[in-house]
């Protein structure tokens, strides 16, 4: 009776708006998905009974117990604060009125229900939103093994048109799970976690970077104000697409190992289309893009192999052009993977990974980077070897029988996230980082100074040139103020898990228990605070949203959490414990030190070479305020980044003072 009254009063609201449905078919297969639903519900409800009655009568107190224990923890995480859910949907609608932008959502909510609430996506699926520096981190590191996932809606692909799509929604690092994961993660951490490779990409970062200083300067040139001094004329620039195109650059010669130094029309041409595509994939992901994704998480699973059909079938314009964008993406990644696997081949004299002989010998992967290589060249070598490693009685195979089937489709899947990820991100950061240097020009003149200092100690006569080594470790004040641009403008200012208990957990463990005891904080300022204990309960396959940005804008955890101040990253201060823009732990951004090397080194050529000014500073100190953004597969400008730049008038001698 407890489900049947409420699922007669939705009924009832719902009914006239499905009578004013035009299309009879349309209305009769929504009256069965309800119909079919509501049975489910009433199924569920009854076994659920039968079971509890059943151990009552047969007097077993422990299995009693742990069928209660089934749905007081469930309970638990209802009882938390939260948004309003609707029937089907849960607080999905909140989707639609923010369009898209659950950043934006995330920061009304936290407001209004605190650091940690509930809300229900979709049929039965719940989930904790955790804007706690504590529990992110438990979540992230002390407990990593229960939180390995990320939530992906199961047979993503199948409501995705097009075969390069599919595959990329079926092999990408963001979506494969468990075993699959480790072994995907395992090649691309051998690849971005060396500091050999990175070093032999630098050329490459700083190539694109003087390219982009070019590109300024003539822009500078052409202007046609002759009404000031020359010394003094700045020139507006929206330095973010101008940014976008250098990090294109960047991706298209470390991920593919395309060439970006001819400037042939071809080469124009397929840069181009590269980018068109990079664009594409942003501007037509998500929920709101792809309605069957919604559709699918309010109609039980019994209709997504249906539901799937008719989404391949019937797309809507931003699937087919996301599909199309993935195709071209595919279509390079795939030449260059035959590419690199020919010139493997030829080197180490092995066979076809496809060829499945009874023994051959495997060579330790060799990954120094060589001339012509790329990422695509170094995740195919370490795979080669990690595929020959044959089930013995004391090793196990590497890689699953899945993967070592679509072993390409896999490499592809990688280049293509690899590639969009690289492009948008950086770009952002960039922007960003230009943005708040502009309005605080103190700080982008320290950098001026240390870059001057650096190149006079290490390459006086020639032009600025910035290595993997030198961007980690010789450009301090550069270094602290791309983190702090990153703390206020995190890429993505979320991530999310999905609670799964491990291996070695107690049989009939539902769920885990997230607790943090009292603790002493000091935050950069130097205010002691204490944070008092904190319980949840997360059940077992429910959805965890880190809300990052929230953390990071958090005035316990921040001093003027809204302002720009470098000196957080500086000596004599620790590092803040609340930092994480990439996440933490196992599943964090696996190409982390690779953006931050590219920021440091174009950020570098750009104040060797330039002064800024900004275009706009807003009134007060919130360094928010002045910039529109929003989060659109990432946390990008929504009308780009407008600064003044022009050519330096003043150059920073090394301990000295300013001279002209």
């Amino acid at each position: 009776i407890s489900m049947m009254v409420p699922s007669l009063v939705v009924l009832d609201v719902v009914w006239p708006f499905l009578l004013r449905m035009t299309d009879s078919s349309l209305l009769w297969f929504a009256f069965l998905i309800m119909v079919v639903y509501f049975r489910q519900l009433m199924n569920r409800f009854a076994h659920a009974s039968v079971r509890v009655i059943s151990v009552m009568i047969g007097g077993d107190k422990s299995r009693l117990r742990q069928e209660f224990n089934k749905v007081n923890n469930k309970k638990k995480i209802v009882r938390l604060a939260g948004p309003r859910s609707f029937p089907f949907v849960g607080s999905a609608m909140a989707l639609f009125q923010s369009q898209g932008d659950l950043d934006q959502m995330f920061a009304v909510w936290i407001k209004q229900f605190g650091k940690i609430f509930n809300m229900q996506l979709f049929v039965g699926i719940p989930a904790v939103v955790i804007a706690d520096a504590n529990l992110a981190r438990q979540v992230f590191l002390k407990k990593h093994t229960w939180f390995v996932n990320r939530p992906a809606p199961s047979n993503l692909e199948r409501f995705i048109p097009g075969t390069s799509a599919q595959h990329f929604f079926r092999w990408s690092m963001t979506v494969v799970k468990d075993a699959e994961w480790r072994s995907v993660r395992r090649a691309a951490t051998a690849v971005f976690h060396s500091n050999e490779i990175l070093n032999r990409f630098s050329p490459a970062v700083n190539e694109a970077a003087k390219r982009l200083v070019n590109d300024l300067k003539a822009l500078w040139s052409s202007n046609d104000t002759n009404d000031v001094d020359e010394d003094e004329r700045f020139v507006d620039v929206e330095i973010w697409r101008k940014i976008g195109e250098t990090t294109l650059e960047v991706i298209c010669s470390t991920v593919m190992g395309l060439e970006t130094s001819n400037a042939s029309e071809a080469s124009r041409t397929r840069h181009m289309e590269l980018l068109k595509s990079a664009r594409a994939v942003f501007a037509n992901s998500g929920f709101a893009a792809n309605p069957y994704l919604l559709i699918a998480g309010a109609v039980p699973k019994m209709f997504s192999p249906i539901l799937g059909l008719i989404a391949r079938t019937f797309p809507t314009q931003q699937m087919r052009d996301l599909s199309k964008a993935l195709e071209t993406i595919d279509r390079y990644a795939n030449e260059l993977l035959d590419e690199a696997i020919a010139q493997v081949q030829c080197e180490e004299k092995a066979p076809p990974l496809a060829a499945e002989p009874a023994s051959w010998p495997v060579p330790p992967p060799r990954l120094e980077l060589q001339e012509g290589e790329s990422i695509i060249n170094l995740m195919y070598k370490m795979w080669a070897h990690d595929k020959g490693l044959k089930s013995t009685a004391t090793a196990a195979p590497r890689i699953g029988p899945a993967l070592r089937r679509e072993w390409a489709q896999a490499i592809r899947a990688q280049a293509a996230l690899f590639f969009i990820a690289g492009y948008e991100t950086t770009a952002n950061t960039l922007s960003f980082t230009l943005y708040l240097l502009a309005r605080h020009i103190d700080w982008f003149h320290a950098i001026q100074v240390e870059v001057d200092e650096h190149h006079a100690r290490k390459n006086p006569g020639g032009q600025l040139t910035v290595t993997h080594d030198d961007a980690q470790t010789l450009f301090p004040k550069t270094m602290a103020c791309i983190r702090e641009a990153i703390r206020l403008f995190p890429p993505a200012p979320f991530t999310n898990r999905v609670c799964s208990p491990p291996s070695h957990a107690a049989s009939g463990t539902n769920g885990a228990w997230l607790d943090e005891e009292d603790e002493t904080v000091v935050s950069d300022d130097g205010d002691i605070t204490k944070t008092t204990k904190s319980t949840i309960f997360v059940p077992k396959n429910a959805d965890v949203f880190i809300a990052i940005r929230a953390i990071h804008l958090d005035p316990q955890v921040f001093s003027n959490p809204r302002t720009f101040d470098p000196q957080r990253f500086l000596p004599p201060n620790k590092e803040p414990y609340a930092w994480f823009p990439f996440g933490l732990g196992p599943r964090q951004c696996v190409a982390t030190k690779l953006a931050l090397t590219e920021a440091v080194t174009v950020l570098a050529h750009l104040a060797r070479n330039f002064d800024l000014k900004a275009a706009y500073v807003a009134p007060g100190e919130d360094d928010l305020e002045g910039l529109e953004t929003k989060m659109v597969g990432t946390l990008g400008p929504t009308k780009g980044v407008h600064l003044r730049i022009r050519p330096r008038c003043y150059v920073f001698k090394p301990n000295t003072t300013l001279t002209t």
